[in-house]
């Protein structure tokens, strides 16, 4: 009966060990990836979107991305992060909510 308690309580742990391996696994990191980006949903918070991401980002003024007509309407600020493989954009409302995410991909360095 003993060697069967230590079995189960082994066991268990086994479980518990694989359990943690797997969530830390497949749980999303802090970062500026695609995965990251997609995360981030119309109508959140600034704060939201940062915590997403996972550090500050660049304020932008949309005025030359309105000139340009790559702000949605009503854009009233812009969040930007840059990152090796993409660079995150973050188009906010008056009230700081998220009206759009969008990604600019930069080309793979040494593809010409």
């Amino acid at each position: 009966m003993r060697s069967r308690n230590c079995l189960l309580l082994v066991l268990a742990l086994v479980c518990a060990a694989a359990a943690w391996l797997l969530f830390h696994h497949f749980s999303p990191q802090p970062g500026i990836t695609l995965r990251n980006l997609q995360r981030i949903e119309s109508g959140m918070s600034r704060e939201e979107a940062e915590a997403i991401i996972g550090s500050s980002p660049s304020v932008q003024d949309p005025d030359p991305f309105l000139d340009e007509g790559l702000a949605p309407p009503g854009c009233h600020r812009v969040l930007f992060w840059s990152g090796k493989e993409l660079d995150i954009f973050v188009f906010l409302d008056r009230n700081e909510r998220v009206i759009v995410a969008q990604e600019l991909k930069w080309p793979q360095r040494g593809s010409r």
